[in-house]
């Protein structure tokens, strides 16, 4: 399991590499990257809130390359509703 700092969020707010636009696009082309520089697609990708729709977005992305062997098999998207 790998858990990913989203670009400007926890330990990657430090880091100079990111490019504007900082917009969901990017990010999750920030997640087919690395999975790329691995050589590992996940079989499940799991997103809260803003995760759950860069999540989305990776999915989106990867059925535009139309290549269903880096597609996961399961996607998990977890928002709470304000109470």
């Amino acid at each position: 399991m790998t858990l990913v700092d989203l670009r400007n969020h926890g330990a990657s707010a430090s880091l100079d590499i990111f490019q504007p636009p900082h917009d969901i696009q990017a990010a999750a082309q920030d997640l087919i990257h690395l999975c790329e520089k691995t050589s590992s697609w996940p079989s499940f990708v799991a997103g809260h809130s803003l995760g759950g729709k860069v999540a989305l977005e990776y999915v989106r992305l990867l059925k535009a390359e139309s290549d269903a062997t880096r597609l996961p098999k399961q996607v998990y998207l977890r928002h709470k509703a304000d109470s």
